[in-house]
């Protein structure tokens, strides 16, 4: 076709099939933090790179909060904008996954099934519990007699997941250690460290943090406090990228392959709309990997 400088016209391709070809993708916001996150930027890559093979558009959300997500998914819905979803989350009670349900319109979730009636929609997720005891054991390893867990609040599975593969690790291995939840705001990352800038020196300390975004801010706290990594605490992170390998020390992380999760979500989804045999499980894992770098090497 390329040949011929053909290319099929999507109006009229619709109209004949009834269906859009574009897929919905629904983040869980669109401030700053989610629209900039490394992690979504490559699920979101791994997603169009399949929808493009088989002459699919894709069409973010853009709402901030819940009222208008379930709004914003519903027009989407009534008005054929889409003809199936990608659910870039999972957590309990999820309003829009009971939505897209009860419409019986094709989704994938990228998490884990909550409940019994989710093992029937397919999920593609990472062990984040284990990927989690993986990197607590690695900073256990490092010499340390302390750890600090920083956190978002868990209302998604995916840092429900981490926060229990911390705490099994540190409890059976009876590690000292503090869990704290902290949103993703610069002032109260500070409050927090300068009450605690005197304990950070003096004793043999680690903090691990939940997401990589999260991270950033604690990096950025602890320098202008005048912390240094590794030398008088180490760090460490989930989701590799391009800023933690060149974060200054490099950050020693989990990397949970955040472009395969969505190729795999993309396959998934597409089979669903062309009745397509799925080849893999209904809860698919992906495989994580520990990259050790200079922020815990003393």
């Amino acid at each position: 076709m390329e040949k011929l400088n053909y290319y099929p016209n999507s109006a009229a391709r619709t109209l004949k099939t009834n269906q859009s070809y574009k897929i919905g993708l629904i983040l869980k916001g669109s401030d700053e933090q989610i629209r900039l996150n490394p992690f979504y930027i490559n699920v979101l890559l791994g997603i169009s790179q399949q929808c493009n093979q088989r002459g699919y558009g894709t069409q973010t959300t853009v709402s901030n909060n819940i009222e208008d997500l379930v709004n914003e998914v519903n027009i989407m819905m009534k008005q054929q904008i889409v003809d199936a979803f990608v659910l870039l989350y999972s957590k309990e009670h999820d309003p829009i996954k009971q939505l897209l349900s009860s419409e019986g319109l094709p989704f994938v979730v990228l998490g884990k099934p909550v409940n019994d009636e989710d093992l029937t929609i397919p999920h593609i997720d990472n062990d984040n519990i284990l990927a989690s005891k993986r990197l607590t054991e690695h900073v256990i390893s490092q010499d340390i007699n302390e750890i600090i867990y920083i956190c978002e609040p868990a209302h998604f599975e995916v840092f429900k997941d981490r926060k229990l593969g911390f705490e099994t690790t540190v409890m059976n291995r009876q590690i000292k250690h503090q869990i704290v939840e902290l949103d993703i705001n610069r002032d109260e990352i500070m409050t927090y460290f300068k009450a605690n800038s005197a304990r950070l020196k003096r004793n043999k300390l680690a903090v691990i943090t939940s997401d990589a975004m999260l991270h950033l801010v604690v990096l950025s706290v602890l320098y202008e406090l005048n912390i240094s990594i590794p030398n008088d605490v180490i760090t460490a992170t989930f989701n590799d990228s391009y800023l933690t390998a060149n974060a200054s020390p490099p950050q020693t992380t989990i990397d949970i392959q955040p472009q395969e999760l969505g190729k795999l979500a993309g396959i998934a989804v597409l089979n669903m709309i062309n009745d397509t045999p799925q080849s893999m499980a209904q809860y698919t894992l992906v495989d994580t990997k520990l990259n050790i770098r200079q922020s815990t090497q003393r």
